[in-house]
């Protein structure tokens, strides 16, 4: 949308660089002047109608740091116009990976693809009515195929992917998908330009759809991706969806790693560091250091709790009804907020269902799926809020937004609680991809794709308390299997080091 309003010559932020050259020469040396935050540049752009984005990029080449989220280099087309603006090459390029532990999804995130098919009908409609014939007839096509295999479908299905392109084919017989997709593909641009010619969002169905197929076509006999149907949850009910899903993050790491001058990978929960190395697809000779934990080592209590698990096998209302009540008793000699991150959204309800709202003294502040960013933004504030009022309680997920991407310093949050492994749903997308990792690195695949994954969500919502080295934190492991050797191992050394595992009558006479 971006680059065709600018060759209309309707963004009037783009153009105003060129009508206000006094004013963006000004900004400019105002930029260069001192380090920016990205607010502070969208602000001042805003003010005087000047395209913040552009602006940036014309101030690039006379920074020596710039923070930026990690799409701008890892996504392949961004980098590449990224990296236009700069007069050095990425070679010179000294990169900093901070929160480096999200890496290896991020980059599969960013190969994979989804498709709802509810897109499909949307599609056929539009290239109906915009008289594209040929694409209405693929539409149509799929729209006869793929209710055929949702109806096997519970959560998710493994769908060979030359069985879906053969069966595409055959309903439309012909052999050559390649040029129809690509057809679609184009009639979708077309579409998006005429409508921001209208003043209108320049959204195509038609190109979405394309799009997909065209991955879809692409990835057919690559090892590296996988190919299923699912059914889940949504604000609306139940949806399916098709989805591409790449299983090897090198692909999108590794380019970026062996093309910079050199990387520094930095996390609070990096470790085991071999297995990132191997992951991401950095270099063997990489130096590997894991530094001091610089928090005193009597500020951080870590407790594992036995009797309790949230295992599969063993998830009942007696064993919610047990959790809850060590929850409660963690509550209780908690002076400020406690933070409860479960396993999954099932471990949640099931410990609202076993009344852990009735069993706490504290206001309690309850995450949902599908909660708009507006919403728990105030959730959260309102959670804060009562730091300095006795207290309440978050209850949210492990590897959630509240779970990862916040921080809780001081009397924010004193206790955390971790309710529960947050292992992946054994689902054909999981087990592909084990078997992938099993593949490149033998022995592993196990570990690396499930084990170390989900260790590390509950290690990164374990040390959202401790931000400063004036905060204390207790860490309570609510599930057994915390403290066997096997899980040990991958947990960080800030939380290993001083674990201690206790029945909760003793853990709350040591905490008190």
């Amino acid at each position: 949308m971006c680059g065709q309003l600018r060759e209309l010559g309707k963004c009037q932020y783009f153009e105003n660089l060129t009508m206000k050259l006094e004013k963006n020469l000004g900004l400019q040396e105002h930029f260069r002047s001192k380090p920016y935050m990205a607010s502070e540049i969208l602000d001042l752009c805003k003010k005087e109608q000047l395209c913040p984005y552009e602006m940036t990029k014309l101030v690039l080449n006379d920074v020596d740091v710039v923070a930026l989220s990690y799409i701008y280099l890892f996504e392949p087309n961004v980098r590449g116009s990224f990296f236009s603006n700069f007069a050095k090459p990425i070679g010179d390029t000294l990169l900093v990976l901070d929160e480096a532990h999200n890496l290896p999804s991020f980059s599969m995130d960013l190969a994979s693809d989804q498709l709802p098919l509810s897109s499909i009908d949307q599609a056929e409609q539009e290239a109906k009515t915009q008289g594209y014939h040929e694409s209405a007839l693929l539409c149509e096509s799929l729209k006869t195929i793929v209710p055929r295999i949702v109806e096997q479908v519970e959560e998710e299905l493994y769908v060979p992917s030359h069985m879906l392109l053969m069966a595409l084919k055959t309903e439309l017989g012909r052999s050559d998908l390649l040029t129809s997709l690509e057809r679609m593909y184009a009639e979708g641009e077309s579409v998006r330009r005429q409508r921001l010619l209208t003043g209108k969002y320049p959204r195509s169905f038609i190109g979405r759809v394309g799009e997909f197929m065209l991955k879809w076509l692409n990835t057919a006999d690559d090892q590296a991706f996988t190919h299923i149907i699912s059914r889940s949850a949504s604000k609306d009910g139940t949806s399916a969806r098709l989805e591409v899903v790449a299983l090897d993050p090198r692909r999108i790491s590794q380019p970026v790693l062996r093309a910079v001058y050199y990387t520094i990978s930095i996390s609070g929960t990096l470790s085991p560091i071999d297995a990132y190395i191997k992951v991401v697809g950095l270099a063997r000779m990489t130096i590997r250091r894991s530094l001091p934990f610089p928090f005193p080592e009597d500020h951080v209590l870590s407790l594992t709790c036995g009797g309790v698990t949230t295992s599969m096998e063993r998830r009942n209302h007696e064993m919610y009804r047990k959790i809850v009540r060590r929850v409660s008793e963690v509550v209780q000699f908690t002076p400020a907020n406690v933070g409860v991150f479960t396993a999954s959204y099932d471990v949640l309800e099931g410990l609202l269902g076993a009344d852990l709202k009735e069993e706490i003294d504290k206001p309690l502040f309850c995450e949902e799926q599908f909660m708009s960013s507006l919403k728990n933004d105030q959730l959260l504030a309102e959670f804060r809020s009562h730091a300095e009022k006795g207290g309440a309680i978050l209850l949210g997920v492990q590897g959630g937004r509240n779970s990862e991407g916040e921080d809780y310093p001081g009397d924010e949050m004193n206790s955390v609680v971790i309710v529960g492994v947050p292992y992946a749903r054994p689902l054909p997308n999981t087990e592909a991809q084990i078997r992938y990792c099993e593949k490149r690195f033998p022995g592993h695949g196990h570990g690396y794709c499930y084990i170390i994954p989900a260790l590390r969500k509950a290690s990164q919502a374990a040390g959202r308390p401790i931000r400063t080295l004036e905060d204390r934190e207790a860490i309570v492991l609510l599930d057994y299997r915390f403290s066997t050797a096997f899980c040990r191992q991958y947990l960080p050394a800030w939380i290993n080091r001083s674990m201690m595992v206790l029945l909760m009558r003793k853990v709350l006479s040591l905490a008190n």
